[in-house]
Protein backbone atom coordinates (compact mmCIF):
# COMPACT_ATOMS: atom_id res chain seq x y z
CA UNK A 1 0.00 0.00 0.00
CA UNK A 2 2.70 2.52 1.02
CA UNK A 3 4.87 1.68 -1.99
CA UNK A 4 1.93 2.17 -4.38
CA UNK A 5 1.01 5.49 -2.72
CA UNK A 6 4.60 6.63 -3.17
CA UNK A 7 4.52 5.63 -6.85
CA UNK A 8 1.13 7.31 -7.34
CA UNK A 9 2.54 10.58 -5.96
CA UNK A 10 5.31 10.48 -8.58
CA UNK A 11 3.04 9.48 -11.45
CA UNK A 12 0.19 11.81 -10.53
CA UNK A 13 -2.32 8.94 -10.58
CA UNK A 14 -2.81 5.47 -9.17
CA UNK A 15 -0.51 2.99 -10.96
CA UNK A 16 -1.95 -0.14 -12.57
CA UNK A 17 -1.51 -3.32 -10.56
CA UNK A 18 1.44 -5.40 -11.76
CA UNK A 19 0.67 -8.69 -13.44
CA UNK A 20 3.25 -10.45 -11.29
CA UNK A 21 4.71 -9.40 -7.98
CA UNK A 22 4.93 -10.20 -4.28
CA UNK A 23 1.16 -10.46 -3.91
CA UNK A 24 0.34 -12.23 -7.19
CA UNK A 25 -0.09 -15.58 -5.39
CA UNK A 26 -2.30 -14.22 -2.60
CA UNK A 27 -5.59 -15.47 -4.04
CA UNK A 28 -6.85 -18.36 -1.85
CA UNK A 29 -6.23 -21.74 -3.49
CA UNK A 30 -4.02 -20.42 -6.31
CA UNK A 31 -0.70 -21.77 -4.99
CA UNK A 32 -2.35 -25.04 -4.00
CA UNK A 33 -3.70 -25.34 -7.57
CA UNK A 34 -0.22 -24.85 -9.03
CA UNK A 35 1.17 -27.48 -6.69
CA UNK A 36 -1.62 -29.93 -7.49
CA UNK A 37 -0.99 -29.43 -11.22
CA UNK A 38 2.65 -30.46 -10.71
CA UNK A 39 1.88 -33.65 -8.81
CA UNK A 40 1.66 -32.63 -5.17
CA UNK A 41 -1.32 -34.08 -3.34
CA UNK A 42 -1.33 -33.39 0.40
CA UNK A 43 -1.53 -29.77 1.53
CA UNK A 44 -1.40 -27.92 4.79
CA UNK A 45 -2.04 -24.18 4.47
CA UNK A 46 -1.86 -21.54 7.17
CA UNK A 47 -2.23 -17.77 6.96
CA UNK A 48 -0.62 -15.42 9.47
CA UNK A 49 -0.51 -11.69 10.07
CA UNK A 50 2.28 -9.76 11.76
CA UNK A 51 3.58 -6.21 12.21
CA UNK A 52 6.67 -5.50 10.09
CA UNK A 53 9.25 -3.49 12.07
CA UNK A 54 11.57 -1.55 9.75
CA UNK A 55 13.61 0.22 12.45
CA UNK A 56 14.50 3.87 12.93
CA UNK A 57 16.87 4.55 10.02
CA UNK A 58 14.95 6.56 7.42
CA UNK A 59 16.95 5.28 4.46
CA UNK A 60 16.25 1.68 5.50
CA UNK A 61 12.58 2.53 6.10
CA UNK A 62 12.28 3.96 2.60
CA UNK A 63 14.12 1.13 0.85
CA UNK A 64 12.22 -1.65 2.63
CA UNK A 65 8.88 0.15 2.56
CA UNK A 66 9.00 0.76 -1.19
CA UNK A 67 10.53 -2.59 -2.17
CA UNK A 68 7.39 -3.98 -3.87
CA UNK A 69 7.43 -1.05 -6.33
CA UNK A 70 11.11 -0.09 -6.21
CA UNK A 71 11.84 -0.45 -9.93
CA UNK A 72 8.76 1.54 -10.94
CA UNK A 73 9.56 4.22 -8.33
CA UNK A 74 13.17 4.51 -9.56
CA UNK A 75 11.99 4.81 -13.17
CA UNK A 76 9.34 7.42 -12.33
CA UNK A 77 11.77 9.36 -10.12
CA UNK A 78 14.37 9.46 -12.92
CA UNK A 79 11.92 11.38 -15.11
CA UNK A 80 11.40 14.19 -12.56
CA UNK A 81 13.70 16.82 -11.19
CA UNK A 82 14.49 15.78 -7.59
CA UNK A 83 12.34 12.72 -8.23
CA UNK A 84 13.83 10.51 -5.53
CA UNK A 85 13.50 13.28 -2.95
CA UNK A 86 9.84 13.68 -3.98
CA UNK A 87 9.39 9.93 -3.60
CA UNK A 88 10.83 10.02 -0.08
CA UNK A 89 8.58 12.93 0.90
CA UNK A 90 5.52 11.07 -0.45
CA UNK A 91 6.58 7.88 1.34
CA UNK A 92 6.95 9.54 4.73
CA UNK A 93 3.72 11.47 4.30
CA UNK A 94 1.91 8.17 3.72
CA UNK A 95 3.69 6.55 6.67
CA UNK A 96 3.03 9.42 9.06
CA UNK A 97 -0.60 9.93 8.02
CA UNK A 98 -1.23 6.32 9.07
CA UNK A 99 0.62 6.62 12.39
CA UNK A 100 3.14 3.94 11.47
CA UNK A 101 6.17 5.65 13.05
CA UNK A 102 6.74 5.05 16.75
CA UNK A 103 9.38 6.91 18.81
CA UNK A 104 10.63 3.76 20.53
CA UNK A 105 10.47 1.27 17.61
CA UNK A 106 10.72 3.32 14.43
CA UNK A 107 8.55 2.34 11.47
CA UNK A 108 6.06 -0.43 12.22
CA UNK A 109 3.74 -1.44 9.38
CA UNK A 110 0.80 -3.49 10.68
CA UNK A 111 -1.29 -6.06 8.86
CA UNK A 112 1.34 -7.85 6.79
CA UNK A 113 0.11 -11.25 5.74
CA UNK A 114 1.82 -14.39 4.59
CA UNK A 115 0.64 -17.83 3.64
CA UNK A 116 2.61 -20.97 4.23
CA UNK A 117 1.79 -24.02 2.16
CA UNK A 118 3.36 -27.39 2.95
CA UNK A 119 2.88 -29.91 0.15
CA UNK A 120 3.80 -33.57 -0.24
CA UNK A 121 4.03 -35.83 -3.30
Amino acid sequence: EIANLTLAALLGSKPPLPERGPMSLSQPGLMEGFLKDTGFQTFSTSDSEYPFVLGKDEDTMFKCGTLPASTAIKNAAAEKQDGMMKAKVAFFQAVDSRGYRHPDRGLVVPGNRFRMVVAQK
